[in-house]
């Protein structure tokens, strides 16, 4: 989905190529139609694709597949008329700042939930009244499109609920526990290294046979920046 944002890759390159967004003051001009934190939204994943949001805030003790998390600004430097690739860029190292802030920095346990976040800037009429606010949106994928959150949203941590935690279906897609799937999140771990394939499948036979409770299991890696990557493990299940 265009604009869901790839969540290791951005924890994981310096934040200090980017200028942070600046805080905003209630009566800031530039937070002309500024969205209000914790609203949740009933988005569609084509929805989330768009730049801005036209939907209206549900409750979030009904179905909801997004929560926005934090309004913040672009810097002075960046400007909606571009370059589009520095806009996008910063608003994803904020949005995940806040993310970070808000339910942990394990990014081990991060790769073993479906937490992504995705953002919006204000519209074109809003953009023209002089705003400048972008809004961080906490999202959880699942093979097919978006899931219902939880409310309230849990923490990362070992022990995630079937709502946000890593499952992968039989053709090996990631999705929620909560959703149809064959095999489940039981470990990850970093490794060092090139992440050729036969060394991420020689780490993972070293590793995960240990950390799983089922005879089958089955891994998945993600590189990182630099000689390291993240390995997961993953137990059969047949739910």
């Amino acid at each position: 989905m265009h604009r869901v944002l790839d969540v290791l890759a951005a924890l994981f390159v310096s934040a200090s190529l980017l200028t942070a967004g600046s805080a905003v003051a209630a009566d800031d001009p530039a937070l002309t139609g500024a969205p209000t934190v914790d609203s949740c939204y009933l988005l569609t994943p084509e929805q989330v694709g768009g730049a801005s949001v036209d939907q209206a805030p549900v409750d979030c003790a009904t179905p909801h597949t997004t929560q926005l998390i934090a309004v913040d600004r672009l810097p002075d430097h960046l400007s909606w008329s571009g370059p589009e690739a520095d806009v996008q860029q910063q608003m994803s190292f904020d949005c995940w700042r806040a993310f970070v802030k808000e339910y942990g920095p394990d990014t081990l346990q991060l790769y073993r939930s479906q937490y992504s976040v995705a953002y919006f800037g204000p519209d074109a009429a809003q953009q023209a009244a002089g705003a400048r606010w972008f809004s961080c949106h906490v999202v959880v994928l699942e093979d097919d499109g978006l899931a219902e959150l939880p409310n309230p949203l849990p923490r990362l941590s070992r022990k995630l609920p079937d709502s946000v935690a890593t499952c992968l279906t039989k053709a090996g897609a990631f999705t929620t526990c909560a959703d149809t799937h064959s095999w489940r999140s039981a470990h990850a771990f970093y490794a060092t290294g090139k992440a050729t394939k036969k060394n991420v499948t020689k780490v993972a036979k070293r590793v995960c046979p240990r950390k799983v409770s089922t005879r089958a299991w089955y891994y998945t890696w993600q590189d990182l920046p630099g000689k390291t990557f993240i390995v997961g493990c993953y137990a059969r299940t047949n739910r």
